[in-house]
């Protein structure tokens, strides 16, 4: 038989000029990166991207601005209304531009030191217009039995969107509702 085949070899170690070579390649290949040419490539895809989405982003916004003051005057005139329902008293709320205020004992229940008072053009809401048709009067009036005194309609606006909240003396009753605009 033949003797090399018994004869266990042993790896060959590379010679020092193979090992120099080696390492000469490896400094000249470069590592896998991003040119300039593509990261304009994507940033100019992504200043597309979010120019496109921009205006929709701020009608929803302005939405949710307007929808959130809607219910916040409704939930408040209704708070209010309750109030002077439980408490067989008289309770206003006195409207002044684009603010509202509640005071004396329509507030006693809130943690609350002195009047109630919210800014509809301030942050977080932040609209443009607030239309008070109050009857000739600057506030709402709940009597003791939380009936209002006369009706009420107060417009909020917000870019070219509109939103109504009523109170209806006759019924008693706070309405919000959108105009379609």
């Amino acid at each position: 038989m033949n003797e090399s085949v018994y004869q266990q070899s042993r790896p060959k170690q590379p010679s020092n000029s193979a090992v120099r070579g080696d390492l000469r390649t490896r400094r000249q290949t470069r590592r896998p990166a991003f040119t300039i040419v593509e990261l304009i490539v994507v940033l100019l895809i992504m200043s597309i991207v979010a120019a496109v989405a921009a205006p929709s982003f701020y009608r929803s916004l302005q939405y949710h601005q307007l929808e959130s003051a809607a219910r916040r005057v409704k939930h408040d005139l209704e708070y209010l209304q309750a109030a002077a329902r439980t408490r067989s008293t008289t309770l206003e709320c006195e409207f002044d531009g684009f603010t509202y205020t509640m005071g004396g004992a329509a507030i006693d229940d809130l943690d609350n030191s002195g009047d109630y008072s919210v800014d509809l053009a301030a942050p977080p809401y932040e609209l443009q217009s607030v239309v008070l048709d109050l009857d000739g009067e600057s506030s709402i009036v709940f009597d003791g039995y939380g009936e209002a005194a006369h009706d009420a309609t107060i417009t909020l606006g917000v870019g070219d969107k509109t939103r109504t909240v009523q109170v209806v003396a006759a019924s008693g009753a706070i309405v919000s509702s959108a105009d379609h605009n």
